[in-house]
């Protein structure tokens, strides 16, 4: 993996924490593009977990904050949804 992919999973990982900051108990978990997670703060199974595609999904998730976002994003593979993917709602509340 090049040095630009590392940089963009951690910057990734670090704005994601921010963004989670303020949600708990966190039961779900995120995967990156290049394998990499943020676990469950709750140490349990995760309810479901975001993936994230490529480099640019987060953006492409966040950058106009809607439902109709969400749904541009999983339908374009930008991100994807492994599990209950109802329990998702309670996060899409929280970020918008």
């Amino acid at each position: 993996m090049s040095a630009t992919q590392d940089r963009a999973a951690a910057t990734t990982v670090a704005l994601l924490e921010d963004l989670f900051a303020g949600y708990h108990p966190r039961d779900f978990a995120v995967r990156l593009w290049n394998g990499s997670a943020l676990e469950p703060e709750t140490g349990d199974a995760p309810r479901f977990t975001l993936v994230l595609r490529h480099p640019g999904a987060l953006r492409a998730l966040l950058g106009a904050p809607s439902e109709v976002a969400l749904a541009e994003a999983l339908l374009f593979d930008d991100v994807d949804v492994e599990g209950d993917a109802e329990a998702l709602i309670r996060l899409g509340d929280h970020l918008l």
